[in-house]
């Protein structure tokens, strides 16, 4: 069962509805229509796949919101918005929408309930045009500032897929002479919070990856708790950046442009190998 609806439009008494600038109505069948829009061709301008099937009274959207694995991701919302006219964009009921939810715009308002995994679904909603951006990005993922707008009407539902960017970054240790070193114990660090550890990993490869790990527009300290054997202890941390898009910047280290830094190690007097 729906639970009470959380968000909440005036009772519709005389069968019209006006939002913002976009008026709403109720046809001989019930249905919710787009007065402003009733009369304007509908096209396809994203490229996903439709259903072609009304759900009840209005059409629905399904968004599924995954990482670059395909599994469903938790804490992103998103915002509706209607392109009602040339003269601009309207946001729709300013109410974030996020996956794992179905909401279901009735008589009475909006409803919500606990609907799929990683899938956003909105359903009764009128024949327009619409556009969905992101206002919440979980941690580890890069913030996603694209606009994805959707055509309601003739083309049916409409259901599409979003997969988010991962944060990244990579780490390698090299000898002078190149090659991998490996067994140092390292740690990333929170720059100017607290000082929280937010991870410890032992190098045991060539490459180390921090996939989801940190955040962007954060400052992260990478520091060497224990050294590889032969080798000296990192003087100084390595003060990590990450800007918007989760491109990574450091205080030192050879940064190849693949958010790779590239530690170089110095024997300690007792050699190396």
């Amino acid at each position: 069962m729906r639970r009470k609806p959380v968000i909440r439009q005036p009772e519709i008494t005389s069968g019209n509805e006006k939002v913002g600038s976009m008026q709403f109505m109720r046809d001989s069948s019930g249905n919710f229509v787009l007065k402003e829009m009733e009369k304007q061709e509908q096209s396809d301008r994203q490229n996903c796949a439709v259903s072609g099937q009304r759900t009840g009274a209005g059409y629905a959207v399904s968004l599924y919101v995954s990482d670059s694995l395909g599994r469903w991701i938790h804490g992103v919302a998103y915002s509706l918005w209607m392109r009602p006219s040339e003269s601009g964009e309207s946001q729709l009921w300013g109410h974030d929408f996020e996956p794992g939810n179905h909401y279901h715009i009735g008589p009475n308002g909006w409803e919500e309930e606990t609907g799929r995994k990683g899938v956003l679904e909105i359903t009764g909603l009128p024949k327009g045009s619409y556009i969905l951006k992101e206002v919440r990005n979980p941690s580890g993922f890069v913030p996603d500032d694209s606009s994805y707008p959707f055509d309601l009407g003739i083309s049916g539902n409409r259901e599409f897929e979003i997969r988010k960017k991962s944060t990244i970054l990579r780490i390698q240790m090299r000898a002078p002479s190149g090659s991998a070193v490996r067994g140092a114990v390292m740690k990333a660090t929170g720059a100017f919070s607290d000082g929280n550890n937010v991870h410890t990993w032992v190098m045991t490869g060539g490459e180390y990856t921090l996939e989801g790990k940190l955040k962007t527009e954060c400052t992260y300290l990478l520091s060497e708790i224990s050294p590889p054997l032969g080798y000296e202890l990192l003087r100084d941390p390595i003060q990590i950046r990450l800007d918007r898009k989760g491109k990574v910047s450091a205080s030192s280290g050879k940064n190849n442009g693949n958010n790779t830094i590239i530690i170089s190690c110095r024997r300690s007097r007792r050699g190396g190998g």
